[in-house]
Parts: structure tokens; sequence; C-alpha cells
């Protein structure tokens, strides 16, 4: 009597931010009613999950319009991401390398828009509501607690 054969069910791998920028630009092109959800999709996750070099490139070269570049560095100040090796090195060395090719208005408005978003975030952390709480959250992560 043989046993039949169980196949261990595995979650499908998520796509990354990059992939599903990339599918949202097809979809688009296409004029696909689902690209306009994908568009939510990928800005919430530009919101709420980190970045990494090829989302950033994958992002930033398809599009220059300045929302996408403003979730980008929103995304980039949020989690801190310049300051993480070696990805945040190769991030901020794209960075540079896309504004050579901008005007001087262009690389101003990329500059404000990180110093912007930087200046939200430092006023965040010294909040007394919002940053009691988020230093609370962070010195749990650093004993492992959380």
């Amino acid at each position: 009597m043989s046993r039949p054969a169980y196949q261990v069910q595995t979650p499908p791998m998520q796509q990354t931010i990059g992939e599903d920028f990339e599918t949202y630009c097809n979809m688009r092109r296409q004029r696909s009613p689902r690209a306009y959800a994908l568009y939510s999709s990928v800005h919430s996750r530009l919101r709420t999950e980190p970045v990494t070099e090829v989302d950033v490139q994958a992002i930033w070269s398809k599009f220059s319009c300045s929302c996408w570049i403003d979730a980008v560095l929103y995304n980039i100040v949020r989690f801190d991401i310049l300051n993480t090796q070696p990805a945040g090195g190769y991030i901020e060395l794209f960075i540079e390398t896309e504004m050579l090719q901008y005007n001087d208005e262009g690389v101003e408005a990329i500059i404000t828009m990180y110093e912007q978003h930087k200046r939200a975030s430092l006023e965040a952390a010294n909040s007394p509501r919002v940053g009691r709480f988020h230093r609370a959250i962070r010195s749990f992560t650093r004993i492992g607690l959380k």
C-alpha cells in the first residue's frame, strides 16, 4: 500500500518593490484597470518597507517624475537606508550619478525633497508624543525584546 505524496505548500515569493513597479509600468502602458491598484500598492510599500538598491534603480531610472522620486527619498530617510552597508553606499552613488544628468533646478529639487523628509523625520523623532514611543521601540529592539 503506497502512501499519498504530500507536498509542502510554500507561500509564493512576494515580488520586490522594484518588480511590482516594473509590472505597474507595463500595465499602465497597456491601460490595464489593475494598474491603479498596483500604483497604490507600490506607494504603500514604499511607506512601509525598506527599498533595496535594485528597487531604487528600477524606480529612478524608469520614472524620473517627482512623485516617484519623492516616495523613494521618503523611504530612504524613513528607513535610514544610506547608513546601511553596502546597500546604502550603492544607493547614494547611484543617486549622485543620476543627478549628474539633471540641470541645477533638478538637482536642487531632489536635495530639497531629501532635506524636507530628513527634517520631518527629525521632528517626528523629537516629538514628545511620537518620539517617546519610537525611542521605546528602538530601545526594546536593541536589547532584544522585540
